[in-house]
């Protein structure tokens, strides 16, 4: 090995190894990415607050979003419970939009539907998630 070669590889090395003990992006990082990301969702399902069915595929859409965003690692649990919870929001409006469709066919169960919707504990779930991120120091707004 010529003597410029040792040192090359060894500070490649390093890298390396530093790389793979990251904790993944900083806080500030991961609010920028999180503002980022659901500033898209929003752009793109602008229209969607007046029918429950657009509602919900824009809470999967910003669920699969928010699954791709990276946090650090210390709020891995707390980002892995915010994709979890919006996704089921998703289902649970999916129960409701389900009511609606067969409200006049089967009454009692768009009754059992609508009432499995006002049980669903993902909304509260949802807050609790940023309300731990946002107490962990990240500055976002979801």
């Amino acid at each position: 090995m010529t003597p410029m070669v040792r040192p090359v590889m060894t500070i490649a090395a390093l890298a390396l190894l530093l790389g793979a003990c990251s904790n993944g992006p900083t806080k500030s990082e991961y609010a920028a990415e999180l503002r980022s990301t659901m500033a898209e969702v929003e752009a793109t399902n602008r229209d969607s607050s007046a029918d429950p069915e657009k509602t919900r595929v824009a809470l999967a859409d910003a669920a699969e979003q928010l699954d791709l965003v990276e946090p650090p690692e210390e709020l891995a649990d707390e980002h892995r419970e915010l994709v979890d919870a919006v996704r089921d929001m998703s289902g649970a409006i999916r129960l409701l939009t389900d009511a609606r469709e067969i409200a006049e066919t089967d009454p009692k169960r768009a009754e059992t539907l609508t009432r499995r919707f006002a049980e669903d504990d993902s909304f509260p779930r949802v807050e609790q998630a940023v309300t731990a991120i946002r107490e962990a120091g990240v500055d976002v707004e979801l």
